[in-house]
């Protein structure tokens, strides 16, 4: 396996990303387009086993997509999916979920990658904030909570 950043730029808002482990290492990729064959989760994940050089196993997505990998390989394992966006101009929303893998964000996983830089906000199931800074300008939130997994009632709301 080659070293990667644990995290890879995002370049564009309201694109996808993928949450995996390998080697019990937490990395977060974000696709580098919002549309075409590298924009699905299957292919963000096979571009980043690849890049890594981690060989992989693919199903056949019933999607149409074609093959993609497992969700999970003796090496690694996809925890979260869905879309990214900007919130507030500077913080993340993590949203939606992976129709391949069925998987939606993983609130633990953005915990190890963003450690103590961030809060993370549940806002519902499929709906995560995470917070750079300026801790006070939510309700739920304290400084004293920084890393810290902030979880809301979310029987009212819905998922997107």
């Amino acid at each position: 396996m080659s070293r990667s950043p644990k995290i890879n730029e995002l370049k564009e808002d309201d694109l996808k990303f993928i949450q995996v482990y390998v080697g019990g290492e937490a990395y977060l990729r974000y696709s580098e387009y919002k549309k075409g064959r590298h924009s699905y989760h299957g292919f963000i994940l096979e571009d980043f086993l690849r890049e890594i050089k981690i060989d992989f196993e693919t199903f056949e997505d019933k999607s149409g997509l074609g093959e993609i990998p497992l969700a999970k390989g003796e090496k690694y394992e996809i925890v979260g999916a869905g879309k990214v966006c900007y919130f507030n101009n500077e913080d993340l929303t993590f949203y939606d979920s992976s129709g391949s893998y069925h998987v939606g964000p993983n609130p633990e996983h953005l915990n190890e990658i963003f450690g103590d830089k961030a809060i993370i906000e549940k806002i519902n199931s499929f709906k995560y904030h995470v917070r750079f800074g300026k801790f006070e300008e939510s309700k739920n939130l304290e400084p004293s909570l920084k890393s810290k997994l902030i979880e809301e009632d979310d029987s009212d709301i819905f998922p997107f």
